[in-house]
């Protein structure tokens, strides 16, 4: 199925206007937040960020703390270890599908980089990352069902977004194995897919001819990720932005505050933001 129909492109465009509409909703809260007491908001800011706050965060110790807090989420390590590996592999695996699997395909199909789908390396890397996420989505609904914890931290809204992102992952490997059994891959070139090719097998097995499916099933795939893409900003996903933000003003206010600390401290909570009581 070709990326660049007038179709996709539509697709694509009303995609990015509702995710930006919503991701710029988000950042004018923030920033009517930020503004002085005496202005009406429906936010309060717990911690400032300004210039100052920026600067701090040059700082090595802290530029390293943050790091180590957004990319490999430390604090959650000494909450829980088991909620701390399923976002971790829900985080990394999807940072590794969205810029390799999907920002790097399109590279590929613009002529910018020399890969194929069946690129040894491309296919293992987007295998492993897609069986990341779905480890994580299974790690995450177990924990809902078995574990108890506050509703605001897992939530039935949070556990339809784990469904969500779970069939998303699903139909991407089923995708690729109606690819893999339509166009007949050689298993030299297809086992790279380690999931997807014995999946292709058994499909073939089932139904010899899939050239007329695969098109069916490249756009629920791809519809049902774009639906996911655009309502990130509007629901429970969108803390992806939002704690490496809310990470960020904590760091930066805890070095001003104690510059000489060698470890800055985070505070007990994430949220930056708190909605005034109605």
């Amino acid at each position: 199925m070709p990326r660049q129909s007038t179709a996709w492109l539509l697709v694509e465009l009303a995609v990015f206007l509702v995710f930006g509409t919503g991701a710029i909703a988000n950042l004018v809260f923030w920033v009517r937040a930020a503004s002085p007491p005496n202005q009406p908001s429906e936010f309060e800011v717990e911690t400032g960020f300004d210039l100052a706050g920026v600067a701090a965060l040059t700082q090595p110790r802290v530029l390293g703390r943050l790091l180590l807090e957004v990319l490999l989420q430390w604090r959650l390590r000494r909450v829980s270890q088991s909620r701390w590996l399923a976002h971790l592999l829900l985080f990394w695996g999807n940072v590794i599908l969205f810029f390799v699997g999907s920002l790097g395909l399109m590279l590929a199909e613009k002529g910018l980089l020399p890969i194929t789908k069946d690129t040894p390396w491309f296919a293992v890397v987007n295998e492993t990352a897609g069986l990341m996420v779905l480890l994580g989505v299974a790690m995450s609904i177990l924990r809902y069902y078995r574990v108890a914890e506050p509703r605001a931290i897992t939530s039935g809204a949070g556990l339809l977004w784990l469904v969500w992102l779970g069939a998303v992952a699903l139909s991407g490997y089923t995708l690729e194995a109606a690819r893999l059994a339509s166009e007949q891959v050689a298993a030299t070139t297809g086992a790279y897919a380690f999931v997807g090719y014995p999946l292709a097998r058994a499909l073939t097995a089932l139904l010899p001819a899939w050239s007329g499916v695969y098109p069916v099933l490249w756009w629920l795939h791809a519809g049902a990720a774009m639906v996911l893409v655009a309502s990130v900003p509007y629901g429970r996903l969108f803390h992806m932005f939002a704690s490496p933000l809310a990470i960020a003003v904590n760091l930066s206010r805890s070095a001003q505050v104690s510059p000489r600390d060698s470890a800055p401290a985070i505070g007990g909570e994430e949220a930056v933001l708190v909605r005034r009581p109605s």
